[in-house]
């Protein structure tokens, strides 16, 4: 059952991706702001945003000092992981399909 289970949602998930959800620039900015949320509580020091700190083209980070900007790129890629995370979801819950099912 489990094996069929993961072959269902494998199959939607590849037929969804396949739809105009490939992991390119417009999805991960689309994914950045439905988590916009997430980048206030990302760092420690301050309330990030996406566009001005993040984005690999538009982001201004070089008014910081050195250290800081350390700090809000380490922040940038926590937050960057936890959408990267709910994208690949189905795809996790595939694998735990399989691991489960082989025992």
């Amino acid at each position: 059952f489990l094996g069929v289970s993961a072959s269902v949602v494998l199959v939607v998930w590849i037929v969804w991706m396949t739809s105009d959800h490939h992991w390119n620039r417009t999805n991960k900015d689309e994914l950045a702001q439905r988590f916009s949320e997430l980048y206030k509580y990302v760092d420690k020091d301050m309330q990030l945003n996406y566009t001005q700190h993040c984005h690999p083209d538009l982001k201004n980070i070089s008014h910081f000092p050195t250290d800081f900007r350390a700090s809000i790129k380490s922040a940038c890629s926590r937050a960057a992981s936890v959408w990267l995370l709910v994208y690949a979801a189905p795809f996790v819950a595939v694998l735990c399909d399989v691991v489960v099912g082989v025992f």
